[in-house]
């Protein structure tokens, strides 16, 4: 999961970058190149990125609200130390309401 959304900048030599960050920068070239409204193959990119963010997003969620919360409550049974606070869940509407 820690690989989706980024590529670690410690990685050494040519890779081939799939990952969140990289197809929301190869989606916003084309929109950000032009005073144009974008193209409907820029459009369709940017959908497509986003239904790609929508899905990381998702896993993560889904992520913190099971395994981790399940990992956060055992720890908190052993009272041994707090290990990951709750979080609100990533959501791509959230700044839009603003």
């Amino acid at each position: 999961m820690e690989k989706r959304p980024w590529v670690s900048p410690d990685i050494k030599g040519i890779i081939d970058d799939r990952s969140l960050i990289a197809e929301v920068d190869a989606a916003g070239f084309p929109v950000f190149s032009t005073f144009e409204p974008p193209s409907p193959t820029a459009r369709t990119y940017l959908e497509q990125t986003e239904a790609a963010a929508r899905k990381t997003f998702a896993d993560f969620n889904r992520l913190f609200a099971e395994d981790v919360a399940v990992f956060r409550r055992k720890m908190g049974e052993s009272k041994v130390i707090e290990l990951l606070p709750e979080q609100e869940a990533i959501s791509i509407d959230s700044g839009a309401q603003r």
